[in-house]
């Protein structure tokens, strides 16, 4: 009988079986290691897949938990098995929360507040109006697009920069290496929503904070692999940024003792910008299932030619 394959070291099995059952009822699951037959399995719901299974003769999805796939895209998933990201709604929505609430922030000069406090200082500081605040969002994907579009409606100057063109209400879209400095000129915050891939390795660098406006910010919500640490660090510390959040990190959980927890002006959040509910995103997957197990292609589809 056709069979779905669970092996993530971060979702929890014993929350998704019962959403994946709610979703479609009878459907057969089983948790890696513990298959019977190899040739049963058509689905492999994963984040980290064992490189055996993407050798099971019959596989029909390899179906990524999680929005990111660059961890992925360089196994040996066979040419004719699809790879789909998991695109859940609801996990869109809190990423936009936390980009919205991470802009507002520094627009409000939040950071300077709470070090007035730590000084038990009163010290009321000049409003910058939002539609004089220029912020940029580095990719405008699943993630990114929503993130600027929502930010445009309080009234920022919103600018978006992706490797192809777009076109999205309320916001200045820039597109491709030609047009990057452009985009970066003069922002105050910066986003990176980003996937990773060799061409954004190590893309938040000094190159690019120099172009950014004085004492301006920035925040990651990609992958730790987009930000050259040391670089920030330097940045930070030496008042060309004004701050940095980052939701995520080379490393991660970022050990004791790392330059980066002991930097001022850098905030770290454990790479909580998007918060997963079982229940919607196995909708997701489960669909996914019916799809492919139809002969039709998956949701979130990844064209691996070009990575994304």
């Amino acid at each position: 009988m056709p069979t779905a394959l669970f092996s993530s070291e971060f979702q929890n099995y014993d929350e998704w079986l019962p959403a994946l059952l709610a979703h479609m009822p009878g459907l057969q699951v089983r948790r890696w290691p513990e298959i019977n037959d190899p040739d049963d399995v058509d689905v492999l719901l994963v984040w980290s897949p064992p490189e055996e299974a993407l050798k099971f003769p019959n596989l029909k999805l390899v179906q990524c938990l999680g929005a990111g796939v660059d961890h992925l895209v360089s196994l040996p998933i066979p040419d004719h098995v699809p790879l789909a990201r998991l695109i859940d709604h609801s996990q869109i929505d809190g990423f936009v929360e936390y980009v919205v609430g991470a802009v507002l922030f520094y627009h409000r000069d939040f950071p300077s507040f709470r070090a007035s406090q730590a000084r038990a200082t009163w010290a009321k500081r000049p409003r910058v109006l939002a539609r004089d605040r220029r912020v940029g969002i580095m990719g405008l994907g699943e993630m990114g697009a929503p993130c600027a579009a929502r930010l445009a409606t309080f009234g920022f100057s919103v600018r978006g920069w992706s490797r192809s063109a777009r076109n999205i209400a309320g916001v200045e879209c820039f597109a491709g290496d030609a047009q990057m400095a452009d985009f970066l000129s003069n922002l105050d915050i910066l986003v990176c929503a980003l996937p990773l891939t060799p061409s954004t390795e190590g893309i938040l660098n000094t190159d690019v904070f120099a172009r950014l406006a004085p004492n301006a910010c920035v925040i990651n919500v990609g992958r730790g692999g987009h930000c050259n640490e040391a670089d920030l660090i330097e940045a930070v510390s030496s008042g060309r940024l004004g701050g940095a959040l980052l939701d995520v990190t080379s490393v991660e959980p970022l050990p004791d003792g790392h330059p980066l927890w002991l930097q001022p002006g850098i905030e770290i959040t454990p790479h909580i910008a998007t918060s997963q509910s079982s229940f919607s995103a196995a909708a997701v997957a489960i669909e996914n299932i019916r799809l492919v197990r139809e002969g039709k292609k998956p949701l979130g589809l990844v064209d691996r030619l070009r990575q994304y």
